[in-house]
């Protein structure tokens, strides 16, 4: 009996393993961004935002930069520096498989929160895309978060 219950126990947890419970990809589009989430993700809308998707674990807020109002002179290495100055933070910019960004920490809502902004210039705006999660699960879901972030197209 105990070797019938290890044997269905171990079927059960190949079948988890095997399911294709990963969910599948999803493209979004807000203002000429396109960006590859999953269709774990849905779209709010949330003032001071372009497009912001939200998951059970993750959260993206995407800001579009209008050339018109900025110009379009800045790189985006100028344009991470001028968001930084603007919303008085201090921390630096950092680049890593071809992604100008940089990351911070922050309290919402009584929850310890981790947000990677990843910077890009597209043809007519410079953009913005924060991703944020649970600092307790940033370690786990960083290689994700870049995922999406390759995602991304103009």
């Amino acid at each position: 009996m105990k070797k019938r219950n290890l044997i269905a126990l171990l079927l059960c947890a190949v079948m988890l393993l095997t399911c294709g419970c990963s969910a599948k990809a999803k493209t979004f589009t807000a203002s000429g961004m396109t960006i590859e989430l999953t269709e774990d993700f849905t779209e709010k809308d949330m003032l001071g935002f372009t497009a912001v998707y939200q998951s059970e674990d993750v959260f993206v807020f995407a800001l579009k930069e209008e050339f018109d109002i900025l110009g379009d002179e800045m790189n985006v290495d100028e344009y991470a520096e001028l968001v930084l100055e603007a919303n008085q933070m201090d921390t630096e910019v950092k680049h890593d498989n071809g992604h100008t960004y940089f990351t911070f920490d922050k309290t919402v809502s009584g929850k310890d929160m981790t947000y990677t902004a990843v910077l890009y210039k597209g043809e007519d705006a410079y953009w913005m895309i924060q991703f944020a999660c649970l600092s307790k699960d940033y370690d786990k879901l960083e290689d994700t978060i870049f995922g999406y972030a390759n995602s991304v197209e103009f």
